[in-house]
């Protein structure tokens, strides 16, 4: 995980986010660093792996059912 906030700390959150005042060593600015990095990925893995599922996994016949109920139908 050293190596990820490194480099995000280098190319990324050093330059755009974080003030001139902080350094990198600061333990407050690590917490919220490596929170935000572990969230971003997190959120990744869920929509990549809920994408695959729904296009491999799922079985796209269920959706002629008649009882299925398109997105935006009224009920």
């Amino acid at each position: 995980m050293d190596l990820v906030l490194e480099a995000a700390d280098r190319h990324l959150l050093t330059p755009y986010v974080y003030p001139a005042g902080w350094p990198e060593d600061e333990p407050c600015r690590q917490l919220l660093s490596l929170f935000v990095i572990t969230n971003l990925g997190a959120l990744a893995l869920y929509l990549l792996f809920g994408t695959l599922s729904y296009y491999f996994i799922f079985d796209h016949e269920l959706k002629k059912h008649p009882q299925f109920l398109e997105v935006g139908a009224p009920c």
